[in-house]
Order: C-alpha cells, then structure tokens, then sequence
C-alpha cells in the first residue's frame, strides 16, 4: 500500500514532492492506513469475486487513507 499511499498523495498535490501538504499527507496516510483497513474491511466480503467489488471496495480503502480534495 506504500506506493500507493504516495501516488495518490502526489497526486492529491499536484505532483510536488517537496510540497509542506505532501509531507503532511503522507503522514496522514501511515497514520490511518489500520483504522481504514478495519473500516473498509468490516464492510467487505472474505472473498471477493468480481472486479467491480475488488475495484469498489479499493477506491473506499484510497478514499479513506488520503481523502480527495
């Protein structure tokens, strides 16, 4: 999930890596990685079996760790 946390923070703000809010995102994301996975995972069935479960259940667990602005 790491590289995924920093893609969506670098996209987030505008592909700025030395941006103060990158930094800050990414620190938000280490920090609500768990609760989001306990969060999204209660919703969600042990077996997925189709791509759009497997892609919605995805985007809530992104959406959660760095919200879009």
């Amino acid at each position: 999930m790491s590289a995924q946390k920093e893609g969506l923070c670098l996209e987030v703000n505008n592909m700025d890596e030395g941006s103060p809010n990158y930094a800050s995102c990414m620190k938000r994301a280490k920090s609500f990685e768990s609760m989001c996975r306990s969060r999204v995972g209660k919703d969600m069935p042990d077996m997925i079996g189709n791509k759009e479960d497997f892609r919605k259940y995805g985007m809530k667990m992104m959406d959660c760790i760095v919200p879009p602005k």
